[in-house]
């Protein structure tokens, strides 16, 4: 089949799918609230067992589930430090819908809910300093994130990202400073083009957890912050899908049932403007373009366990056509192609009365490839085997203890194709069609890198308003035989029903990339780089409807790798950051939700050939603001305002002619200048509009950002005292539409 018959044929079956996927049958809705304070539990979570159903509760406690068969069912509802509630039997017919409003006793979590669950222990849940979560409906209605769930975290106090780059910079480290994970298995790249758009569907995820310090001691081989991605099981009742379109890209999942304890799930996305830029502008030669797919199988194992495979990959590629010679030496093209295929398995069993474990085991190979002409071919790839284990036990009522083991295996390989050019041969002297007829010298660099790391930590209710937080991390860099451990300290104290305080403290390492621990090209003899976080931090409920959050954070960075003159890399590099950072969560009221996160830092790096600077990322001062209005004639709207200090940078202060005429630059203090303040606005309106009897949603969404992102000293730098800022596209509009059977 051809791609021009491709495409109706596809639109048919779509077609043909929606039309005779079954209706929709009964509806389960109402409300979880705290049974003292009658307050709305919003990260709760109901399910319907036996057809597996889930539904996440909202801000203002309420939730809903269509699409169930009838039948009668248990019914189950559950939250992070209240004791869960199950009801034994709730009839379902397509007669009526079902309305339950249950509350909910603050406690401990009972041993049977927890096994079954797979969920995080609620006691353990509540140490955890530092610790952000959102739900895939608070990530739909973030203004500016494009229903992306790594982009919606960055408008959380202490993350902060540069320019159009969604990539997070969290509290003073660096963009790779940070480990993301879906279901317990390492995404080493989760973004396509370094930051504009992560590899996670939306439609896919339950939650998503982010830790910006303090890190809990299951986290390994990290010092800065962890975003942990959680996606839903798959549906059970029927076959159901998402067909989603807009300005960006395309998408599609498609989900359900396949014999009875066994569902799946399969995503996949590709942007389009290489198309686009094609038709309209044929002489354009720059098409960067992307992809990804997400598939997960999911399958129900004696004794209330479950079994999970998934599959997870992306490709991004750029490429620039030039003619042959215009920079020299027979560069007609430049391509780069990266991404990673990823492929695990996750199994959650029940051990006992209280226990369960978890085991993970994985395999995964990033890849880049970049091409300059004929004359130089460069290939990067990894390939990576992990396998981890991890136990839940509740011991006791006072505690709760998790351990677990994890080995990781990363086999590096680097290979370089280039002309062979002739003993003596000058290379400007080679013309462009000689290139081709020259042999090709073939240069490989490998290397291999072996990380143990092992845990455990224990959540102490040592009272009733006091719960302690105590773990130990050990990991070990076998290439080198470095040995590494680390106290991951938290410690909560419920002054009273309205007023909790934390405290945290906790030692992260990171050892370096196998490319720079390589003999010739790195430093065989690197350490591992850390980071040591001190937290203290205050929850308030400030009204029913509104949560005021506070924390105070130093981070000290000790031992990081900074570039050698001498041996390539060295870890002569140190650096700290301060902040605060003071955030106010407004629930549902009367149709308003929102939140308001302002963050002042300030982080500097320090090393022998640069002295004490401000670091890259420092920007003092950060302000976000999101806001979810009423709907208004069926359209929901919602704002995003954020504020930045500008980014240091290092000046042009000066200019030199060379002999040959040219002229070069002096360069200023390093990082001794400011770009000026970033102010960026987003908005956001959806409207359902169904089609084929099925649900649907039309959503359009529009950024002004006015953050400056390069310097232009003019020609010669003839400018170089009163230069001009870059801003890069003012406006970026998104639209699309989102259908659902």
């Amino acid at each position: 089949m051809n791609a021009r018959t491709l495409a109706p044929t596809a639109i048919a079956l779509a077609t043909t799918v929606l039309v005779a996927a079954p209706a929709l049958a009964a509806t389960l809705s109402g409300t979880v609230k705290d049974k003292q304070t009658g307050r709305p539990v919003a990260n709760a979570r109901v399910t319907v067992v036996g057809p597996d159903r889930r539904a996440e509760v909202k801000a203002d406690g309420s939730f809903s589930l269509d699409g169930l068969k009838p039948g009668t069912y248990p019914v189950k509802v559950e939250a992070p430090g209240y004791l869960p509630l199950v009801i034994g039997k709730v009839s379902f017919s397509d007669a009526r819908p079902v309305q339950l409003n249950a509350s909910l006793k603050v406690g401990t979590l009972s041993a049977p809910t927890q096994v079954v669950s797979g969920d995080r222990p609620a006691r353990l849940a509540q140490t955890e300093t530092s610790r952000r979560s959102f739900t895939a409906e608070e990530v739909r209605k973030v203004a500016g994130a494009r229903n992306d769930p790594i982009l919606a975290v960055t408008n959380t106090a202490g993350v902060n990202a540069g320019g159009f780059s969604g990539a997070p910079v969290v509290r003073g480290g660096g963009p790779n400073d940070n480990r993301y994970y879906l279901d317990n298995i390492q995404i080493g790249n989760p973004f396509h083009f370094g930051g504009l758009v992560s590899v996670f569907n939306a439609n896919t995820i339950s939650k998503v957890d982010l830790y910006t310090g303090a890190l809990p001691a299951r986290f390994g081989n990290v010092k800065s912050a962890v975003i942990d991605v959680e996606s839903r099981a798959p549906k059970t009742d029927a076959l159901h899908g998402v067909l989603d379109a807009n300005l960006l890209y395309a998408e599609g999942l498609v989900e359900g049932p396949v014999v009875p304890g066994l569902s799946f799930s399969l995503s996949g996305r590709r942007s389009y403007m290489d198309f686009l830029v094609a038709k309209l502008v044929p002489s354009f030669t720059v098409f960067p373009r992307f992809s990804d797919y997400q598939a997960k199988v999911s399958q129900q194992t004696p004794g209330d366990g479950r079994l999970d495979f998934l599959a997870i990959g992306s490709s991004d590629a750029l490429a620039l056509v030039l003619p042959d010679g215009t920079i020299g030496r027979g560069v007609g093209s430049i391509s780069q192609d990266d991404g990673y295929r990823s492929t695990g398995a996750t199994w959650r069993q029940p051990i006992g009365d209280g226990a369960s474990n978890r085991l993970t085991i994985n395999y995964q190979e990033p890849f880049q490839n970049v091409k300059v002409g004929t004359f130089l071919d460069i290939s990067s790839n990894q390939f990576q085997w992990t396998i981890a284990d991890d136990v839940v036990a509740q011991l006791n009522d006072a505690h709760q203890l998790r351990t677990g083991v994890r080995y990781d295996t990363i086999n590096y390989l680097e290979r370089r194709l280039q002309p062979k050019l002739p003993p003596g041969t000058n290379p400007s002297t080679i013309r462009p069609e000689d290139i081709d007829s020259l042999p090709k010298l073939s240069t490989d660099t490998t290397g291999n890198q072996k990380v143990y790391g092992a845990y455990v930590e224990d959540a102490w209710k040592v009272a009733q308003p006091l719960t302690l937080n105590l773990g130990l991390r050990y990991d070990r860099l076998q290439s080198t035989g470095e040995d590494k451990v680390g106290p991951r300290l938290g410690a909560t104290w419920r002054m009273d029903e309205d007023t909790t305080w934390r405290l945290g403290y906790g030692q992260q390492f990171q050892f370096p990339e196998v490319s720079q621990l390589l003999p010739g090209v790195g430093n065989p003899k690197l350490t591992a780089p850390f980071s040591r976080d001190y937290v203290v931090g205050l929850d308030r409920q400030l009204t029913d409807n509104l949560l005021g959050k506070f924390e105070l954070y130093h981070r000290d960075l000790l031992f990081l790798v900074t570039n050698d003159p001498f041996s390539n890399f060295s870890n002569e590099g140190s650096g700290y950051s301060n902040g605060a950072e003071a955030t106010l969560e407004l629930a549902e009221t009367a149709g308003w939700s929102g939140s308001l996160a302002l963050t002042y830092s300030r982080t500097f790096r320090q090393n022998p050939r640069v002295g004490h600077i401000p670091y890259d990322y420092d920007q003092p001062l950060i302000a976000n603001l999101n806001m979810v209005a009423p709907k208004a004639w069926d359209w929901s709207p919602s704002l995003r305002l954020r504020y930045s200090s500008g980014r240091p940078y290092t000046p042009v202060t000066g200019r030199i002619q060379k002999p040959d005429g040219t002229w070069a630059p002096v360069n200023g203090t390093n990082n001794s200048a400011r770009y000026p303040d970033g102010l960026t606005w987003s908005a956001r309106v959806e409207r359902p509009a169904g089609m084929f009897g099925r649900e649907g949603l039309f959503y359009f969404e529009v950024t002004q950002q006015r953050e400056a992102l390069a310097i232009d000293y003019g020609k010669d730098y003839a400018n170089y005292a009163n230069p001009t800022y870059n801003y890069g596209i003012p406006a970026i509009p998104y639209i699309g539409y989102q259908l659902r059977f």
